[in-house]
């Protein structure tokens, strides 16, 4: 039985996703990164995304 770290079975998930509907900006910063398997980019992206979002709704 293998075990995968979360940071991989995210990976795994966006790339199925990406690979599965192509994303319309395929220069985009977070296609990039997974495709690249840059998980802390992809963390990174996320989080900054995810603050921006939070800073918007105030």
């Amino acid at each position: 039985m293998s075990y995968y770290t979360f940071s991989e079975r995210l990976l795994f998930l966006l790339r199925t996703h990406f690979e599965t509907y192509m994303p319309s900006d395929g220069q985009d910063e977070l296609v990039k990164a997974v495709k690249n398997r840059e998980v802390d980019n992809v963390y990174a992206i996320i989080r900054q995304a995810y603050q921006d979002f939070n800073v918007t709704q105030i």
